[in-house]
């Protein structure tokens, strides 16, 4: 099975199985620490290989999901009429969309890049970064879940960095920052994330890195793309309506 798979089953508590299958999967769960962090919140739709992964914390609102979206396709699931009436259904229930977010997964192993201008940060190193207000995407500095590595470019001076939070059982998720507007549109960002992707396929070949933004982001998107990677799957996240 894969990585990937190792992780879904985990923040669905079911097996691995599951996600080979052709059918879309209801199911009602308390997630742990060891679940991704979208997959903590109250529910969570994987739109995964055209199938519809749902966990809710509440039977009530799994079965009544299950109803209405037992025969609806993972790949036209984010259409406007799915997402309006998943909107009204959860309304009954006093929850709400949170985001929607598509994920990224590598498609190949990269190839170490050789610029002495790039340079990796070790988990150790990464803590001295906290006072630079203008990174805030590419480290997390959550004690529970630690920033293992971070890849910068300087010039001389630090310019662009991408860093690998820890997010789960057996995935690290990327973040990255441009932090001199001269470097934007320039291939920093695609080098950076193959950069720190590849020494995360060496060092930790257990882990997957994944990669996500905003759908309207399509400079972030497009990182994404020529970096080597490709669409691993879209997510859902539904928190309650305080």
């Amino acid at each position: 099975m894969s990585i990937l798979h190792q992780q879904f089953a985990i923040d669905f508590a079911c097996s691995e199985e599951v996600f080979t299958k052709e059918k879309n999967f209801f199911t009602t769960n308390h997630a742990t620490m060891a679940s991704r962090r979208n997959a903590r919140e109250f529910g969570a739709i994987v739109c995964y290989n055209n199938q519809l992964f749902v966990r809710t914390e509440s039977e009530p609102v799994t079965e009544a999901l299950h109803k209405t979206f037992k025969d609806t396709s993972g790949a036209w699931f984010l259409e406007f009429e799915s997402i309006q009436n998943l909107t009204d259904l959860l309304a009954k229930y006093q929850l709400k969309i949170a985001k929607i977010r598509p994920f990224f997964i590598p498609k190949v192993i990269g190839t170490p890049l050789v610029d002495s201008r790039f340079r990796f940060l070790s988990e150790q190193e990464i803590p001295i970064f906290k006072q630079d207000k203008r990174i805030v995407n590419a480290f997390e500095y959550l004690p529970e879940e630690p920033d293992k590595i971070g890849y910068g470019y300087f010039d001389p001076t630090l310019k662009a960095i991408a860093g690998a939070n820890t997010n789960g059982a057996y995935t690290w998720e990327l973040g990255i920052e441009i932090l001199s507007d001269d470097l934007r549109a320039k291939g920093v960002a695609t080098k950076l994330i193959q950069g720190i992707t590849t020494r995360i396929q060496e060092m930790e070949p257990t882990i997957l890195p994944i990669y996500s933004t905003a759908w309207s982001h399509n400079r972030s998107l497009n990182v994404a793309i020529r970096a080597g990677y490709q669409m691993g799957w879209s997510e859902v996240v539904i928190v309650r309506d305080n």
